[in-house]
């Protein structure tokens, strides 16, 4: 409507101001198809001088938005794929899949990225955007370079490029729970039924490369806490490589985050929207928490405090060794990964049973403390559970 009125005022203009007048216009004349044009076109390049800078062009916020914001479009694709395996092997891998997990800024994007350099793995990278239940298809005609990396918006000096690997396995399972397992202010642990669990093993061989028959899947997921029972018992092969981290460190990049994505988010409103579609409600303005089935804990404080964050950690951690106990699983410590990423490689291989051939690894540095105030009763009780995780990370 806008674009209409704005149009109509160069015509108005001409006619006299009078809707007899601008019938009579000659739209052929020179300078009245002149003016129309100019009128259609001066709403857009007035509102682009107004919309958020963003990474992706309104072009491509389009087919995001009509691609990944349609469930239907997701499995009518998804379908497609999946009826062309019929020409592939029918069974998955005996190993796998390898699931790296934790809560978010644990280190499971570097260890993930670590990992995906060998040729033992294949698994989902931003190439696959936003056609992530048709990768095949995608592939024929999006095949980006790898060139150009760049610091991630976490600000934490992560570089990816377009062939990175990412966390956007979550919209796999957005579709096909239909989004029941996301509330409000909540992401609940649930049951996932034969039908996607199947369509899961697919998933996952339809993601395989024709050129590496057999390679393994790896997908960073820290949503898999909410879904690992099911997950196991479909997979006894399941490899689950899960990371802490101290919870006072952890819990202050989380606040961090929260605030730096909130800001962005309020910036620019996509960032919110693409967060949404691939279900990272860790932190911004999309904050869910995690509820378990042992009950819901919510923290009491706002995500402005670090006791806010630390409450979260003990949550999801005490959660975790419930669900872990008595299983095959990898912890692995963050401080670890930092100082010697090599010896976390091989760990990782002895639980796997395969070699990765990924030689020595470079240590990584991390200089994140937190100085100010924090509730002393809740600290106590996660340097009690972190130092639970420690022994039980020391035994695996």
């Amino acid at each position: 409507a806008g674009v209409l009125l704005v149009a109509a005022l160069p015509l108005f203009v001409v006619g006299g101001f009078s809707m007899a007048g601008m019938a009579s216009i000659d739209l052929l004349q020179g300078w009245n198809l002149g003016a129309m044009l100019l009128g259609t076109s001066l709403p857009f390049l007035l509102l682009g001088r107004f919309t958020p800078k963003s990474d992706y062009s309104d072009w491509s916020k389009l087919l995001h938005r009509i691609v990944l914001g349609n469930y239907h479009i997701g499995r009518f694709l998804f379908n497609r794929e999946r009826k062309r395996l019929k020409d592939r092997a029918a069974e998955p891998t005996a190993v796998g899949p390898v699931i790296v997990s934790g809560l978010a800024r644990a280190g499971t994007t570097a260890l993930t990225t670590m990992l995906a350099r060998s040729p033992v793995f294949h698994s989902l990278t931003y190439a696959n955007m936003p056609f992530l239940l048709a990768p095949n298809l995608w592939r024929r005609f999006y095949k980006p370079s790898g060139e150009d990396a760049k610091e991630r918006s976490h600000g934490d000096k992560v570089l990816f490029s377009l062939t990175s690997v990412e966390a956007l396995e979550e919209y796999f399972f957005k579709v096909f729970l239909n989004d029941d397992y996301i509330h409000d202010n909540e992401l609940v642990e649930h049951e996932v039924d034969p039908a996607t669990l199947d369509a899961y093993d697919d998933y996952q061989r339809i993601l395989c490369p024709k050129d590496r028959p057999g390679s393994i899947y790896l997908a960073k997921n820290n949503n898999l806490i909410l879904r690992y029972r099911s997950l196991k018992d479909h997979r006894p092969g399941l490899c689950s490589i899960l990371l802490f981290r101290d919870p006072v460190e952890h819990a202050f990049s989380l606040m961090k985050q929260h605030a730096r994505f909130s800001a962005l988010q309020e910036k620019d409103p996509f960032v919110l929207e693409y967060m949404t579609w691939l279900g990272h409600h860790e932190f911004g303005k999309g904050l869910k928490h995690f509820a378990f089935a042992d009950g819901p804990t919510h923290p009491t404080k706002g995500p402005e405090h670090i006791d806010h964050w630390i409450a979260v950690w003990i949550a999801y951690y005490t959660r975790l060794l419930k669900l872990v106990e008595g299983e095959e699983v990898l912890l692995v410590d963050y401080r670890d990964l930092l100082n010697d990423p090599t010896a976390v490689v091989q760990r990782i291989e002895r639980y796997v049973g395969v070699k990765l051939a990924l030689g020595t690894v470079e240590p990584f540095e991390n200089t994140n403390t937190y100085n100010g105030e924090r509730d002393e009763g809740l600290f106590r009780s996660a340097m009690e559970l972190h130092a639970r995780l420690v022994e039980r990370a020391r035994g695996s």
